[in-house]
Protein backbone atom coordinates (compact mmCIF):
# COMPACT_ATOMS: atom_id res chain seq x y z
CA UNK A 1 0.00 0.00 0.00
CA UNK A 2 2.81 2.42 0.85
CA UNK A 3 4.41 1.75 -2.53
CA UNK A 4 1.15 2.50 -4.35
CA UNK A 5 0.65 5.68 -2.37
CA UNK A 6 4.23 6.74 -3.04
CA UNK A 7 3.77 6.28 -6.78
CA UNK A 8 0.51 8.19 -6.72
CA UNK A 9 1.90 11.12 -4.80
CA UNK A 10 4.79 11.24 -7.26
CA UNK A 11 2.19 11.69 -10.02
CA UNK A 12 0.37 14.37 -8.04
CA UNK A 13 3.68 16.09 -7.30
CA UNK A 14 4.58 16.20 -11.00
CA UNK A 15 1.14 17.62 -11.74
CA UNK A 16 1.65 20.40 -9.22
CA UNK A 17 5.13 21.14 -10.54
CA UNK A 18 3.80 21.54 -14.07
CA UNK A 19 2.09 24.78 -13.12
CA UNK A 20 -1.35 26.34 -12.97
CA UNK A 21 -4.01 25.51 -15.51
CA UNK A 22 -4.09 27.44 -18.81
CA UNK A 23 -6.44 30.39 -19.01
CA UNK A 24 -10.03 29.66 -20.15
CA UNK A 25 -10.49 31.03 -23.66
CA UNK A 26 -13.58 33.16 -23.06
CA UNK A 27 -14.34 36.88 -23.11
CA UNK A 28 -14.29 36.84 -19.31
CA UNK A 29 -10.52 36.45 -19.47
CA UNK A 30 -9.50 37.55 -22.98
CA UNK A 31 -9.79 41.10 -24.30
CA UNK A 32 -9.07 44.54 -22.94
CA UNK A 33 -8.96 45.76 -19.31
CA UNK A 34 -8.79 42.43 -17.50
CA UNK A 35 -7.75 42.42 -13.81
CA UNK A 36 -4.60 40.45 -13.13
CA UNK A 37 -2.31 39.83 -10.17
CA UNK A 38 1.13 38.21 -10.24
CA UNK A 39 1.94 36.81 -6.84
CA UNK A 40 4.94 34.49 -6.81
CA UNK A 41 7.68 32.77 -8.76
CA UNK A 42 6.82 29.33 -10.02
CA UNK A 43 9.87 27.77 -8.46
CA UNK A 44 12.43 28.13 -5.71
CA UNK A 45 15.27 30.56 -4.94
CA UNK A 46 15.19 32.61 -8.15
CA UNK A 47 18.21 34.75 -8.82
CA UNK A 48 16.72 36.92 -11.53
CA UNK A 49 13.61 37.88 -13.43
CA UNK A 50 12.01 35.80 -16.10
CA UNK A 51 10.57 32.35 -16.40
CA UNK A 52 7.21 31.31 -14.98
CA UNK A 53 5.16 33.20 -12.41
CA UNK A 54 1.98 32.31 -10.55
CA UNK A 55 -0.93 34.71 -10.77
CA UNK A 56 -4.62 35.18 -11.40
CA UNK A 57 -6.89 36.68 -14.04
CA UNK A 58 -10.37 37.97 -13.31
CA UNK A 59 -12.09 39.23 -10.18
CA UNK A 60 -14.30 37.80 -7.46
CA UNK A 61 -15.84 34.40 -8.10
CA UNK A 62 -14.62 34.39 -11.72
CA UNK A 63 -10.96 34.73 -10.80
CA UNK A 64 -8.77 31.84 -12.00
CA UNK A 65 -5.13 30.94 -11.45
CA UNK A 66 -2.75 30.62 -14.37
CA UNK A 67 0.94 30.71 -15.24
CA UNK A 68 2.45 33.93 -16.60
CA UNK A 69 5.57 33.45 -18.75
CA UNK A 70 7.93 36.44 -18.81
CA UNK A 71 8.79 37.58 -22.35
CA UNK A 72 10.16 41.08 -21.72
CA UNK A 73 13.34 42.27 -20.00
CA UNK A 74 12.74 45.95 -20.80
CA UNK A 75 9.91 46.35 -18.27
CA UNK A 76 9.62 45.36 -14.63
CA UNK A 77 7.21 44.64 -11.82
CA UNK A 78 7.20 43.54 -8.20
CA UNK A 79 5.59 40.38 -6.87
CA UNK A 80 2.17 41.06 -5.42
CA UNK A 81 1.33 43.80 -7.89
CA UNK A 82 -2.13 43.84 -9.45
CA UNK A 83 -3.88 45.97 -12.02
CA UNK A 84 -5.56 45.89 -15.40
CA UNK A 85 -4.03 44.39 -18.53
CA UNK A 86 -5.03 43.66 -22.08
CA UNK A 87 -4.96 39.92 -22.77
CA UNK A 88 -5.01 39.51 -26.54
CA UNK A 89 -4.86 36.14 -28.26
CA UNK A 90 -1.98 35.93 -30.74
CA UNK A 91 -4.26 35.61 -33.74
CA UNK A 92 -5.93 38.90 -32.75
CA UNK A 93 -2.79 41.04 -32.46
CA UNK A 94 -2.76 42.31 -36.04
CA UNK A 95 -6.34 43.56 -35.73
CA UNK A 96 -5.67 45.23 -32.37
CA UNK A 97 -1.95 45.98 -32.32
CA UNK A 98 -2.30 49.34 -30.54
CA UNK A 99 -3.49 47.50 -27.42
CA UNK A 100 -0.58 45.04 -27.41
CA UNK A 101 2.86 45.84 -26.04
CA UNK A 102 5.27 46.23 -28.99
CA UNK A 103 2.36 45.69 -31.37
CA UNK A 104 3.55 48.51 -33.64
CA UNK A 105 7.23 47.47 -33.67
CA UNK A 106 8.61 46.09 -36.94
CA UNK A 107 11.88 45.35 -38.68
CA UNK A 108 13.79 48.24 -40.17
CA UNK A 109 16.89 48.61 -42.26
CA UNK A 110 18.78 49.26 -39.01
CA UNK A 111 17.90 49.27 -35.32
CA UNK A 112 16.73 52.73 -34.22
CA UNK A 113 17.22 53.28 -30.49
CA UNK A 114 15.79 56.82 -30.67
CA UNK A 115 12.33 55.98 -31.90
CA UNK A 116 12.28 52.40 -30.52
CA UNK A 117 9.96 51.43 -33.38
CA UNK A 118 12.25 48.68 -34.70
CA UNK A 119 13.30 45.41 -33.15
CA UNK A 120 16.79 45.26 -31.71
CA UNK A 121 17.45 41.97 -33.49
CA UNK A 122 16.45 42.22 -37.14
CA UNK A 123 18.69 39.70 -38.86
CA UNK A 124 18.85 35.98 -38.20
CA UNK A 125 22.41 34.91 -37.40
CA UNK A 126 24.43 32.43 -39.45
CA UNK A 127 23.68 29.95 -40.97
CA UNK A 128 20.23 31.36 -41.84
CA UNK A 129 21.32 34.95 -42.45
CA UNK A 130 17.87 36.22 -43.30
CA UNK A 131 15.45 38.75 -41.89
CA UNK A 132 13.72 37.66 -38.73
CA UNK A 133 9.89 37.73 -38.61
CA UNK A 134 8.61 41.29 -38.69
CA UNK A 135 5.39 41.45 -36.66
CA UNK A 136 4.71 41.30 -32.93
CA UNK A 137 2.40 38.35 -33.58
CA UNK A 138 5.30 36.38 -35.05
CA UNK A 139 7.75 37.47 -32.36
CA UNK A 140 5.38 36.33 -29.61
CA UNK A 141 4.76 33.13 -31.55
CA UNK A 142 8.51 32.52 -31.56
CA UNK A 143 8.58 33.18 -27.81
CA UNK A 144 5.76 30.66 -27.29
CA UNK A 145 7.75 28.07 -29.24
CA UNK A 146 10.77 28.71 -27.03
CA UNK A 147 8.66 28.37 -23.88
CA UNK A 148 7.59 24.97 -25.17
CA UNK A 149 11.28 23.99 -25.25
CA UNK A 150 11.93 24.58 -21.54
CA UNK A 151 13.32 21.55 -19.75
CA UNK A 152 10.86 20.30 -17.11
CA UNK A 153 12.43 20.68 -13.68
CA UNK A 154 10.35 19.21 -10.87
CA UNK A 155 9.21 21.95 -8.52
CA UNK A 156 10.96 24.72 -10.43
CA UNK A 157 9.62 26.38 -13.57
CA UNK A 158 11.54 29.59 -12.82
CA UNK A 159 13.91 29.89 -15.74
CA UNK A 160 15.25 33.44 -15.78
CA UNK A 161 18.01 32.81 -13.28
CA UNK A 162 20.88 35.23 -12.99
CA UNK A 163 24.09 33.29 -13.64
CA UNK A 164 24.36 30.36 -16.02
CA UNK A 165 27.58 29.06 -14.49
CA UNK A 166 25.97 28.74 -11.05
CA UNK A 167 23.15 26.53 -12.35
CA UNK A 168 22.95 22.74 -12.50
CA UNK A 169 23.47 21.45 -16.03
CA UNK A 170 19.78 20.55 -16.44
CA UNK A 171 18.81 24.19 -15.89
CA UNK A 172 21.28 25.88 -18.23
CA UNK A 173 19.18 25.20 -21.30
CA UNK A 174 16.32 27.11 -19.69
CA UNK A 175 18.66 30.00 -18.91
CA UNK A 176 19.66 30.17 -22.59
CA UNK A 177 16.06 29.99 -23.78
CA UNK A 178 14.94 32.78 -21.45
CA UNK A 179 17.61 35.15 -22.71
CA UNK A 180 16.71 34.31 -26.29
CA UNK A 181 13.06 35.18 -25.60
CA UNK A 182 14.17 38.53 -24.22
CA UNK A 183 16.32 39.10 -27.29
CA UNK A 184 13.36 38.59 -29.62
CA UNK A 185 11.17 41.22 -27.92
CA UNK A 186 13.84 43.85 -27.34
CA UNK A 187 13.34 47.16 -29.15
CA UNK A 188 15.21 49.77 -27.14
CA UNK A 189 18.67 48.54 -26.28
CA UNK A 190 21.51 46.31 -27.47
CA UNK A 191 23.53 44.27 -24.98
CA UNK A 192 25.57 41.08 -25.07
CA UNK A 193 22.47 39.36 -23.70
CA UNK A 194 20.21 40.18 -26.62
CA UNK A 195 22.53 40.51 -29.60
CA UNK A 196 22.88 37.19 -31.45
CA UNK A 197 26.23 38.11 -32.96
CA UNK A 198 27.73 38.40 -29.48
CA UNK A 199 26.18 35.36 -27.84
CA UNK A 200 26.32 32.05 -29.71
CA UNK A 201 23.55 30.27 -27.82
CA UNK A 202 21.10 33.14 -28.41
CA UNK A 203 21.77 32.91 -32.13
CA UNK A 204 21.28 29.14 -32.11
CA UNK A 205 17.95 29.35 -30.30
CA UNK A 206 16.76 32.22 -32.49
CA UNK A 207 17.40 30.06 -35.55
CA UNK A 208 15.47 27.16 -33.98
CA UNK A 209 12.56 29.47 -33.18
CA UNK A 210 12.61 30.92 -36.69
CA UNK A 211 12.45 27.42 -38.19
CA UNK A 212 9.68 26.14 -35.90
CA UNK A 213 7.51 29.01 -34.69
CA UNK A 214 4.73 28.35 -37.20
CA UNK A 215 4.03 25.08 -35.38
CA UNK A 216 2.54 27.17 -32.53
CA UNK A 217 -1.25 27.51 -32.69
CA UNK A 218 -2.06 31.24 -32.52
CA UNK A 219 -5.39 30.51 -30.84
CA UNK A 220 -3.75 28.78 -27.88
CA UNK A 221 -1.58 31.62 -26.57
CA UNK A 222 -2.25 35.22 -25.54
CA UNK A 223 -0.03 38.18 -24.72
CA UNK A 224 -0.61 40.06 -21.46
CA UNK A 225 0.17 43.79 -21.83
CA UNK A 226 0.26 45.41 -18.38
CA UNK A 227 -0.85 48.02 -17.29
CA UNK A 228 -3.71 49.73 -19.16
CA UNK A 229 -6.16 52.55 -18.44
CA UNK A 230 -9.97 52.06 -18.33
CA UNK A 231 -10.18 52.29 -22.14
CA UNK A 232 -7.40 49.74 -22.71
CA UNK A 233 -4.66 52.20 -23.70
CA UNK A 234 -1.20 50.96 -22.76
CA UNK A 235 0.65 52.56 -19.89
CA UNK A 236 3.91 54.25 -20.84
CA UNK A 237 5.40 55.51 -17.56
CA UNK A 238 7.55 53.70 -14.98
CA UNK A 239 6.27 50.49 -13.46
CA UNK A 240 5.67 52.13 -10.07
CA UNK A 241 3.23 54.62 -11.59
CA UNK A 242 -0.51 53.92 -11.96
CA UNK A 243 -0.08 54.48 -15.72
CA UNK A 244 3.07 52.36 -15.75
CA UNK A 245 4.31 49.98 -18.41
CA UNK A 246 4.86 46.81 -16.42
CA UNK A 247 6.12 43.40 -17.46
CA UNK A 248 4.80 41.63 -20.58
CA UNK A 249 3.76 37.97 -20.35
CA UNK A 250 2.47 35.10 -22.43
CA UNK A 251 -0.27 32.83 -21.11
CA UNK A 252 -1.76 29.65 -22.47
CA UNK A 253 -5.47 29.86 -23.14
CA UNK A 254 -6.56 26.25 -23.68
CA UNK A 255 -6.12 23.09 -21.59
CA UNK A 256 -2.96 21.16 -22.29
CA UNK A 257 -3.59 17.41 -22.71
CA UNK A 258 -0.38 16.66 -20.83
CA UNK A 259 -1.48 18.63 -17.79
CA UNK A 260 -5.03 17.37 -17.58
CA UNK A 261 -4.10 13.82 -18.57
CA UNK A 262 -1.67 13.70 -15.66
CA UNK A 263 -4.26 15.19 -13.33
CA UNK A 264 -6.89 12.65 -14.45
CA UNK A 265 -4.41 9.82 -13.97
CA UNK A 266 -3.70 11.01 -10.45
CA UNK A 267 -7.38 11.28 -9.56
CA UNK A 268 -8.10 7.87 -11.07
CA UNK A 269 -5.30 6.41 -8.99
CA UNK A 270 -6.77 7.91 -5.85
CA UNK A 271 -10.11 6.30 -6.67
CA UNK A 272 -8.55 2.87 -7.24
CA UNK A 273 -6.61 3.02 -3.99
CA UNK A 274 -9.64 4.16 -2.03
CA UNK A 275 -11.72 1.32 -3.51
CA UNK A 276 -9.08 -1.29 -2.69
CA UNK A 277 -8.77 -0.02 0.86
CA UNK A 278 -12.49 -0.66 1.34
CA UNK A 279 -12.17 -4.29 0.21
CA UNK A 280 -11.21 -6.94 2.80
CA UNK A 281 -7.77 -8.29 2.09
CA UNK A 282 -7.54 -11.94 1.04
CA UNK A 283 -5.49 -14.15 3.34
Amino acid sequence: MNLRLGALWAIVGLTAAYGNAPLPGSSTYLGIVKPIAVNSWNGTSPGGGGGAFNGTVGAGASRVATTFWCVDDQLYFQLGMSGNANIIRLDQIVADDSRVRYGNVHNGSTFNSTTANTWTNIQSPSPNNGALPDTAQERYQMAAYLISQYTAISGNLQNGLANQNSLPLNQRTNWEIQRTIWALTSNNTTTSQNTPGQTTFVGDWINKARSNYKSIDLTKWAVVSWTVNPSGALGTLGYGNSAGARQTFLVQVVPEPGFYGLLALGLAGLGVIAQRRRRPEQV
